[in-house]
């Protein structure tokens, strides 16, 4: 394509192919993640090379890791709190011996045999009753060895989190929740603790590439009330999140078992989703634009996607 940055000249936009899984990108999958050659493009572009960079709608973590990997510091906001997790354990530099000593203690300590409280059915429908006691039992162990102010104690989360979703009864390379047929269940066999060990090795390795200088600040906020001041930041670099909840892309299914083991109440999850852009019948304005009165024309025999469109393009100008 041409590019009006390099006075007409052809640059390549297609990243196909690229490995997208990386140092501290492959630790934990998020849905509708960015291509981090893309975002690293878009940072070394339009950031000063001392600048910090925002990405409002962080998500994985994809341009926070490619902020602090260019020497310049990041700020990351999400409204959903695993994908704050993710973002804090891919950019928090780590001791990387005493990160091998705790997950050998964590493993040392997990019982499977543990008999677990009871467990919230909409959480365990989604896993072998075999499994739980394993999973309850790790979690409880990454509580007992990693505080909660310990620069690890992210990443350990974020480990625990992605053997969850390794270990569910859901098929991987689908957004929304599907369980698995009885046959694939029956063929289906994994051990929580075996997997636990090996997706920590592996993202102790990741982490270890980080600068030791990274510098990022992630927390959750919420992109129409954010608070920083005005140009404390040298660019937003970001892919805004996907409008409909219902029938698109769902952060929130993607996130609800993970979140469900990390201690999150079923109403705090459904909680999260309500804070989307677009989210709820409160009528809203449609912002001036003729590209979004154009399709707007094209579905105007659909009244209920109108207002759904409406509702998002709204909230999403409230954010700009």
């Amino acid at each position: 394509m041409l590019d009006p940055e390099t006075n007409g000249a052809e640059t390549d936009w297609d990243f196909r192919g690229c490995d997208t899984q990386y140092g501290p990108h492959g630790i934990h999958t998020y849905v509708a993640a960015m291509i981090p050659q893309l975002a690293r493009r878009l940072i070394d572009r339009y950031a000063p090379a001392d600048g910090i960079v925002f990405d409002p709608f962080c998500g994985g973590g994809a341009v926070l890791v490619e902020s602090v990997n260019s020497g310049r510091s990041a700020i990351g906001r999400d409204i959903n709190p695993l994908a704050v997790l993710i973002s804090q354990a891919k950019t928090t530099p780590i001791n990387v011996l005493e990160a091998h000593w705790i997950l050998g203690q964590i493993i040392a300590k997990t019982d499977p045999m543990t008999q677990p409280p009871p467990i919230d059915r909409h959480l365990s429908y989604w896993f072998k009753p075999e499994h739980i006691g394993s999973i309850h039992s790790l979690r409880q162990s990454i509580a007992a060895l990693v505080d909660a102010d310990d620069p690890l104690h992210p990443l350990f989360l974020t480990i625990f989190s992605s053997m969850v979703r390794d270990v569910s009864l859901t098929y991987r390379n689908e957004v929304r929740l599907r369980k698995m047929t009885p046959d694939a269940i029956a063929k289906f066999e994994v051990d929580p603790i075996v997997r636990f060990k090996e997706r920590g090795k592996k993202a102790i390795a990741a982490i270890s590439t980080l600068p030791g200088s990274a510098k990022a600040d992630v927390a959750v906020g919420n992109v129409k009330s954010m608070a920083l001041e005005n140009d404390e930041c040298a660019a937003i670099v970001c892919s805004p999140p996907y409008g409909d909840e219902r029938n698109g892309v769902s952060y929130a299914q993607f996130s609800k078992n993970m979140l469900g083991w990390l201690g999150h109440s079923p109403d705090e999850i459904k909680g999260y989703k309500t804070l989307t852009l677009g989210w709820g019948n409160r009528l809203r304005v449609a912002p001036a634009s003729s590209t979004l009165d154009a399709a707007l024309d094209s579905i105007v025999n659909f009244p209920e996607a109108v207002r759904q469109a409406v509702a998002f393009y709204a909230d999403y100008q409230a954010a700009l």
